[in-house]
């Protein structure tokens, strides 16, 4: 969260994605390793947000997603989900290539609060049924 704000990366984009997985444990253990008090973004866990989070990511859902993944295919440290996990990696192709936004009938990502997504099982073929 330092980088991001420190580095101003948000300045330079017109909306920011961001993927997280509760399940990583690489990004587990950098928590550890460099003593992270409030976690690390790439572990993001919606349920474990505090109120003050909720509010801030409601206040910009129209500039930034935060886009969760539960489990799945991916490494043993749940790591490469976004380039193992057919449902992750194909919805950062219907962003980067396409530009659906999220929650559209071309890219129907569960809503879990505003600004915060959830990517269903079978995503994308199997997430209307």
């Amino acid at each position: 969260q330092q980088r991001v704000a420190g580095e101003k990366v948000l300045h330079g984009v017109g909306h920011f994605t961001m993927y997280s997985s509760p399940a990583d444990e690489a990004i587990g253990i950098a928590e550890m390793l460099f003593a992270s008090p409030r976690g690390r973004l790439g572990k993001l866990d919606q349920a474990k947000l505090s109120v003050k989070d909720k509010e801030s990511i409601r206040e910009r859902a129209a500039t930034r997603s935060l886009i969760q993944f539960e489990g799945g295919v991916s490494d043993k440290y749940g790591h490469s989900y976004f380039r193992m996990n057919p449902g992750v990696s194909s919805d950062i192709v219907l962003l980067l290539r396409y530009g659906f936004a999220p929650g559209t009938p071309e890219r129907p990502l569960v809503p879990l609060a505003p600004g915060l997504w959830e990517i269903p099982p079978g995503y994308p073929n199997d997430s209307e049924k």
